[in-house]
Parts: structure tokens; C-alpha cells; sequence
């Protein structure tokens, strides 16, 4: 197979990449590291429509913790997920770089007995999607690990063909998203080599996660929008091209009318693919 160079990623100021020797598969990203420290992207981050407490428990285990590393799992569909505990259930989650909110699925509110967002709260009650008004629910406790998200508002979301799919493959179905309003403020490090992700406990402390050897890296500014997606500028085919950072995604996708503008040769795969734009 032809030597190609793979994209890694660590979301703080800079996307970082380097030569990767083999691939084992197109699909298969060899090396992706995010790290999300909104201070120090190439655009300002802005701030998210959200509010949340943060509370480390239990405490006899977090006190003191500064980072949380956490063992990501790789399912069938290429995309990297978490076990988590809302309200004190486990749950399933999709780590997504490109949805600006975290997501429960919608056929799950009750098992979870998440609650909708009161019409006095400071929290938006519903949020558009795809032209349509979704509601927004509150998690009592979200648990990563040693840490917990109090009170952390989830929009609901059909996550009906992501679920259709992972029965296909016979894989238990994703409960929601982990979003970029979880993981800029806990300033996420997604390590897709090693499958892991570094969260910071405590918002007080200063600098990134430790252990992080960027030797051989490049930097690639990153740009945040105002829809909170993460974009990087680079070429097609020698023509100037903004992609999206987007952990969701279960490969690199391209704009249907761009390919016919640049006249990209296509060809049939056995893949499908459906999305929950947020």
C-alpha cells in the first residue's frame, strides 16, 4: 500500500501531525491527539451556552486528582466511545469534537430520569437542530471517571439511526455525545492511538496535561466558528480547503458539490453513513 500521511490532532493551540510508517486501513486514523485548551486556539474560543458545576467524586478518591485518564473502547463503526454513569447508570457515549453540545438520546430520557430544563432556568429550554426545536434535558450527575458534572444540561436527540446501525453490527447503541461544551473547559486531550482521554478534575490548575511528548509534531492552527465547530485550512488536490476537526465522523467525508466542482473521480463502497448535525 502507498505511503500516505495521516492527520493527528491535539486540540489546545495547535493540531498536530506527522508521517505515520503504515496503514492498517483508510478508515483507521493511526494517530490523533486533541487537545482542547480554549485559551490558547488559534481563534478565541467563545463561550458556551451552557452553565455547569463542577464536583470531583467520590471525594475520598479525587482528592488532590488533577487529570482524569480515561480508557476510550473503538467501535465496529470507527467511532471512539466512553463509559460514563448518568445519575447513577451506566451509559454509553460517543466522544464528538464536532457536535458543540453534549446529546442524550431521546429514547433514553427516562431510563436515565433526566429532567427537562425549567422555564425560569438561565439554561435555554430548547436548541435548534437540522430546522427543528430539540429539547434540552438536565443530567443530576454526569460521572467521567473521578469527575462529575453537576446539573449538566444534554440536548435530546434521535439517535435512532446510530442505533440502527449498531445493531447491524451487533454493538450495543451509543445513550449520547460527549460534546465540545464537556471538553473545552475540562481541557480534553483525545489520544486515538492510545485510545484515552485526559480531562482536567480541577480548573484551577495551571498548564496541560503531563506525559505529553509532541517531539517530531508540526502545529496546525485551529479555528473555532461561531456554531463552536473546529475547523483546520489545508488543500485538495492543490485548491485551498477548510476542514472540520470531527472526532464523530467515521472517516474523512468531503462536500458533495465540491466533488463535483474539483470532478473527484468516484467509486461504489459497501459503506453507508448518516449523521446528527448539532
Amino acid at each position: 500500500m502507498k505511503r500516505i500521511q495521516r492527520r493527528a490532532c491535539v486540540l489546545s493551540s495547535r493540531v498536530f501531525n506527522r508521517k505515520s510508517p503504515s496503514l492498517r486501513s483508510i478508515f483507521w486514523p493511526a494517530l490523533l491527539v486533541l487537545t482542547l485548551a480554549a485559551p490558547t486556539f488559534a481563534a478565541p474560543a467563545p463561550a458556551l451556552p451552557v452553565r455547569r458545576a463542577l464536583s470531583a467524586i467520590p471525594r475520598t478518591e479525587a482528592r488532590g486528582l488533577q487529570f482524569e485518564a480515561l480508557r476510550l473502547e473503538r467501535s465496529k463503526q470507527n467511532h471512539l466511545l466512553l463509559r460514563a454513569t448518568i445519575n447513577g447508570k451506566p451509559a454509553l457515549l460517543g466522544v464528538d469534537s464536532g457536535a458543540p453540545v453534549s446529546a442524550i438520546s431521546i429514547a433514553r430520557l427516562r431510563y436515565f430520569g433526566m429532567t427537562p430544563v425549567r422555564a425560569n432556568s438561565d439554561i435555554p429550554t430548547r436548541l435548534r437542530i437540522n430546522g427543528a426545536y430539540n429539547n434540552v434535558a438536565i443530567a443530576r450527575s454526569l460521572q467521567l471517571g473521578a469527575l462529575n458534572l453537576v446539573d449538566e444540561p444534554m440536548v435530546a436527540v434521535d439517535l435512532g439511526g446510530s442505533s440502527k446501525a449498531a445493531v447491524m453490527m451487533n454493538e450495543q447503541a451509543i445513550d449520547g455525545i460527549l460534546g465540545a461544551d464537556i471538553l473545552f473547559p475540562t481541557e480534553a486531550v483525545l489520544d486515538c492511538r492510545a485510545q484515552m482521554l485526559i480531562l482536567k478534575v480541577d480548573p484551577k490548575v495551571r498548564g496541560s496535561a503531563p506525559g505529553l511528548d509532541f517531539t517530531g509534531f508540526a502545529g496546525v492552527p485551529i479555528h473555532v466558528s461561531s456554531g463552536y465547530n473546529l475547523y483546520v485550512d489545508g488543500q485538495l488536490n492543490g485548491t485551498r480547503a477548510k476542514f472540520m476537526v470531527d472526532t464523530g465522523a467515521f472517516a474523512t467525508l468531503l462536500h458533495q458539490p465540491l466533488v463535483r466542482r474539483m470532478k473527484i473521480p468516484l467509486h461504489d463502497s459497501p459503506f453507508r453513513s448518516a449523521g446528527v448535525n448539532l
